[in-house]
C-alpha cells in the first residue's frame, strides 16, 4: 500500500476485516472459522460501494479466505473482471486454493487451477504440502523478460540483474497448473511458478504466490519495488502503455480532475537500448471529442517535457509523440509513443458518496462509543429520554478591582482629603 499510494496517479482504498474485534455476539473459545462466519454473516454487502461497475479500476486480495466474502460478492468481483477491471491474487496462507477460492466464482477467474483438497483450515497449523516455507528468489521467464510488468530497466540485461540482486521471498504459495492462455512470468530458483498472467473476458489477472516483496524495499530496492507495484497497477488497469518500444512517454499523473495540468515527458532510446538525450520532439493531444491541440514541448536536463493546460473537457485523452536523434541512420523511420490519461467527470471526494456502516462502527468503537442499526433508533431515542438529567452550566466571569465607579470616587475623595489636611496645616 505504501508502494503504490506514493504515485500521485493512483489511489488505494483499503479494507480490513478485523473478525475478532467487530464481529457480534462471539462467544470465548469460539473457532475463527465460526467467528469469520459470523462475521461476514452480519456486516453489510460490499456489493453496491465495492463491486458494482465503474467503482475500481483493480482489485487486490492479499491473503484473505474466502469465507470473509458473502457469495453474490465473489460472484460480482468476478464480474467486474469480465467487464474490464483487473485483479491480482497474492499469497498467504489463505489465498488461492488454501482459502477456499476452487468453489468459489473465482476459480473461473484464477490464471491457475484451484483444487478444493488444497484448502487451509482456519484454525489448524500450517500445511507444507501446499506452501513453499524457505525462501524463494525470483527468476523471470523468456516471457517475463519481455513483458511490462516486470521490466523495471530499459537494458534487458540490467532488468535481469535487477530481478536477481532482490532479497528472496519469505515463501510462497504452490499454485495449481497454468490454464490453457496462462503465461508463466516468473518463478523460483527451483522452477516455482511465482507469477502467473492470464486475460479474463475484458480483464486482466495476476497470480502472484509470494506476500513479502516488502522485503525488496528493506534491502536497498526501495524505487524498484515502488516501481514494480505502480506497474502491476498500471497493467491491470490496461495503462501501460507509456514506456513500450524504443520511444516512450511517462506522465506524472493518468488521472487528473478538470482543470488541472497534466505533464509528460518524452524518451528515446538507441538500438543498443540506451537512453539518449537532446533529441529532437513534438506532441499533439486528441481531446475526447477529437479534436486535436498541439503542444510545446520544453527542454528539461535534456528530455522534452510538454505539459497540457486546456482539461476542461472531462473523457479519454491521448498522447501522440514523435521523436528522432541526430545520430540515427537518415533512412531510420521516426520513433512514434502514445500515452493515455483520464480527467474525470466528478471529484474523488464523490466517487463513492454512500455512507459506509462498517466504517462507521468502526469509528464509533474507537472513539469510546457504538453504533446503533435504524431498528434499533427508537429504543436509543428512549435510552437518551432516561438519562437526560438538569444542564447545569457554569460561567466565569473576571473584573478588575480598579475597573469601578466606587473605587474611582474613592480614591478622589482620598486625594481631596489628602489636598484638605496640607491644605490646613499650613504644607501647601
Amino acid at each position: 500500500r505504501q508502494a503504490l499510494n506514493a504515485s500521485s496517479d493512483i489511489r488505494v482504498d483499503y479494507r480490513s476485516l478485523r473478525v475478532g474485534q467487530t464481529a457480534a455476539g462471539l462467544k470465548a473459545g469460539e473457532s475463527m472459522q465460526r467467528r469469520l462466519e459470523t462475521f461476514t454473516r452480519e456486516r453489510p454487502s460490499w456489493v453496491d460501494d465495492v463491486f458494482t461497475k465503474g467503482v475500481y479500476n483493480v482489485y487486490i486480495l492479499d491473503d484473505i479466505d474466502s469465507k470473509a466474502f458473502k457469495d453474490e460478492e465473489l460472484k460480482a468481483l468476478a464480474d467486474r473482471v469480465g467487464d474490464g477491471a483487473g485483479l491480482i491474487m497474492l499469497g498467504g496462507l489463505h489465498s488461492f486454493g488454501a482459502g477456499g477460492y476452487a468453489s468459489t466464482p473465482l476459480a473461473a477467474v484464477s490464471p491457475t487451477e484451484l483444487r478444493t483438497v488444497d484448502r487451509q483450515p482456519l484454525d489448524a497449523p500450517l500445511r507444507q504440502d501446499i506452501h513453499y516455507p524457505s525462501p524463494v528468489s525470483i527468476r523471470l521467464t523468456p516471457e517475463g523478460r519481455r513483458h511490462y510488468v516486470l521490466r523495471l530497466a530499459a537494458n534487458p540485461l540490467k532488468n535481469v540483474e535487477i530481478w536477481e540482486s532482490f532479497p528472496p521471498l519469505a515463501g510462497a504459495n504452490k499454485l495449481g497448473k497454468l490454464k490453457p492462455g496462462a503465461t508463466l512470468l516468473a518463478e523460483g530458483q527451483d522452477g516455482q511458478e511465482l507469477l502467473v498472467s492470464q486475460l479474463y473476458g475484458l480483464g486482466r489477472v495476476l497470480a502472484f504466490a509470494g506476500d513479502s516483496t516488502y522485503r525488496w524495499r528493506l534491502g536497498g530496492f526501495a524505487e524498484e519495488h515502488k516501481r514494480f507495484w505502480r506497474q502491476v497497477v498500471l497493467w491491470l488497469a490496461k495503462m501501460e502503455g507509456i514506456m513500450e518500444g524504443d520511444c516512450w512517454l511517462t506522465l506524472d499523473s493518468v488521472r487528473i480532475l478538470p482543470g488541472e495540468t497534466a505533464k509528460f515527458q518524452v524518451f528515446l532510446q538507441s538500438a543498443d537500448k540506451q537512453e539518449l538525450r537532446g533529441f529532437s520532439a513534438k506532441a499533439t493531444v486528441i481531446k475526447p471529442d477529437g479534436s486535436e491541440e498541439r503542444i510545446t514541448l520544453v527542454d528539461e536536463e535534456g528530455t522534452p517535457t510538454g505539459s497540457f493546460r486546456n482539461t476542461t473537457l472531462p473523457g479519454d485523452y491521448t498522447i501522440k509523440a514523435e521523436a528522432t536523434h541526430e545520430s540515427f541512420p537518415a533512412d531510420t523511420p521516426v520513433k512514434t509513443a502514445e500515452a493515455r490519461f483520464i480527467v474525470q467527470d466528478k471529484n474523488l471526494e464523490l466517487d463513492n458518496p454512500a455512507a459506509s456502516p462498517q466504517l462507521l462502527k468502526n469509528i464509533a468503537e474507537t472513539t469510546g462509543g457504538h453504533s446503533v442499526v435504524p431498528e434499533q433508533f427508537g429504543k436509543l431515542l428512549n435510552e437518551l429520554r432516561e438519562k437526560s438529567g438538569e444542564l447545569v452550566e457554569k460561567r466565569e466571569t473576571k473584573q478588575p478591582l480598579y475597573d469601578s465607579p466606587g473605587l474611582l470616587w474613592a480614591f478622589v475623595c482620598a486625594l481631596c482629603l489628602e489636598w484638605f489636611l496640607r491644605k490646613y496645616w499650613g504644607m501647601v
